[in-house]
Order: structure tokens, then sequence, then C-alpha cells
């Protein structure tokens, strides 16, 4: 399996909010947060010369600018923060290109130069597996940035410690000889659909199977998923459940009768968006509960 770096191993984000997106732009707020749970953020006080600001642009990161010259710090003050904060790192940002060139903005204008090296999320493709790369990016996607500084960088950081927990299950199956699992849940399966993204991308030898249950075999297809049937279960290794209301008065699997040590039910509520990150965070929190249990000598 190749591994997701080291569960050790830590990843600062950082992201910034800025005046706008012209030339003449210039950082408002900055804020980091590392895979350790750290963060820090703070609103900037503009200089004299930095006159420019985007109406626009403030509807969306909804920071007035007399917050800023009422609130924000000194750009030196700034400067001086992130260097004692972030030291040496290596700081990833999902707009490297504006980032950059708003962290110049500042240090230059401060007259300091920065003890970091500011990163492309992309270049941790040199750092992760490929379908382990791919699905950071897809997680991203489903979890639209907030517009504002540590949300922002939070969502990245979550996105990589959901895909090391992910991988700390599919080591810890592995380890007890499970390869495959089999999902269980009615439409429209968001659960098991994210928890298959953040399982299979972790070995080419695991892989999650989603079934449907209480709908059609045209719905299923719809959704990549496979109708159950008498004959599904067959060679399952484990069958993971999501919310065994859905069972009963199923002919073709009975959650109590069939419990034998190999039934996991997941406690789910199917209202969030499919990889949604408290979904991710749901689903994988209760499955390493309950393989705790199920694994205990």
């Amino acid at each position: 399996m190749a591994a997701l770096m080291t569960s050790q191993e830590l990843l600062t984000f950082l992201d910034i909010e800025a005046s706008g997106i012209h030339e003449d732009s210039y950082p408002i707020e900055v804020g980091w947060v590392d895979t350790e749970g750290n963060e820090s953020s703070f609103l900037i006080k503009p200089i004299p010369e930095w006159t420019h600001w985007d109406l626009k642009a403030q509807q969306i990161h909804a920071i007035p600018r007399s917050v800023l010259l009422d609130q924000g710090i000194t750009i030196h003050q700034a400067c001086l923060a992130l260097n004692k904060q972030l030291g040496a790192e290596d700081i990833y940002s999902d707009a490297a290109v504006y980032d950059g060139e708003w962290l110049k903005t500042l240090f230059n204008a401060a007259g300091i130069k920065p003890s970091f090296t500011l990163r492309d999320i992309r270049e941790l493709l040199d750092r992760l597996p490929t379908d382990q790369f791919a699905t950071f990016f897809k997680i991203l996607k489903a979890n639209p940035p907030p517009h504002r500084a540590v949300p922002d960088a939070k969502r990245m950081a979550d996105a990589i410690n959901l895909l090391r927990k992910a991988n700390n299950i599919v080591d810890s199956l592995s380890a007890h000889g499970i390869h495959k699992i089999h999902c269980i849940s009615e439409p429209p399966f968001r659960p098991a659909h994210s928890l298959k993204t953040l399982l299979d991308c972790q070995a080419e030898s695991f892989n999650t199977l989603s079934f449907g249950i209480n709908t059609t075999e045209l719905e299923c297809v719809k959704k990549s998923s496979r109708l159950l049937t008498d004959t599904s279960l067959e060679d399952a290794q484990l069958v993971v459940v999501f919310g065994h209301e859905c069972l009963k008065g199923s002919a073709l699997f009975d959650y109590e009768d069939n419990h034998n040590g190999t039934i996991i039910n997941l406690d789910i509520t199917d209202t969030l968006p499919l990889l949604d990150l408290a979904l991710i965070d749901d689903v994988l929190e209760q499955l390493s509960s309950r393989l705790v249990g199920l694994f205990r000598p």
C-alpha cells in the first residue's frame, strides 16, 4: 500500500483575503492551519499607499475596510508574526499565484524577508500517491472555500487528515485480512459513496462495493451502485450498513439474525452533500470506533 506520507508529518496551509484581484490589491487577512490543529489569523491595517478597494470583493469576504483600520495589525507586526509562527516551513496554498503576490506585497512593504516558502498544493502530488491526490482535490471541490482565511485553510488541512484517517482504517482492515467492504444503504447513497471514495484511493488491492436496498435497479445504476440481491453478500468479508432501519422488512437481509461479528451499523443521516467534510468525518469516526470493538481481542 502506498502510504499517505506519515500520520506524524506536519503540513501547513495558508490563505489570504485581499482588497480585490487588481494589480494594486493588497492582503487584508492572513490565516494558516496545520494538520495538528494549530491555527492563527489576523487582519492587516492598510498602509496609506494601499488605497485600492473592490466592493465586490468585500461582498465575498465581508470585511469592511473600516474594520481593518480599527482592528488590523501593522504590516511589520504581520510579517514578524508569520515568520515566528511558520519558521522555515513549506506552506501550501490552493491559490499560490495570488497568495504569493499578496505575500510579496506585504513583506516588501515592511522591508522584511519571509522565512517560509509558499508552495502550490499541486506540489503535494510529489508526496501523495496519485489516487489520494485526486481524492484530495475531489474533497476540496465538494467543499467550496468560505472566503475567510482560517476556514479556507482549514478545509485543506481537514481533507488531508481525513485521508490519513481513511488510510489508517484500510491499514487496520488489511492487517486483519479484510480487503473488501460491502456497503448497504438506501438512495441517494451519499455516505456510502463518500466512504468508498476515501477508502478505495488508499490501495489498489482494497475494494468497496455499494449496494442499494428499498429501491430499483435503475436507481442504483444511476447512482453507480448495485441492487442488493440474495447473492450479493456471498463473498462479503465485512458488511457496513448505513442505518439498519432501512433493512426492516427486507427478505434479503435481516440485520439482527445475520449479526455474526462481521456486520457494522453506522448511524448516518443522509442529508449532507457527497464528500462533505462533516459527512466524511462522521462516517470515518463511526467506522473507526466500530472497528476497535470488532478487532478487540
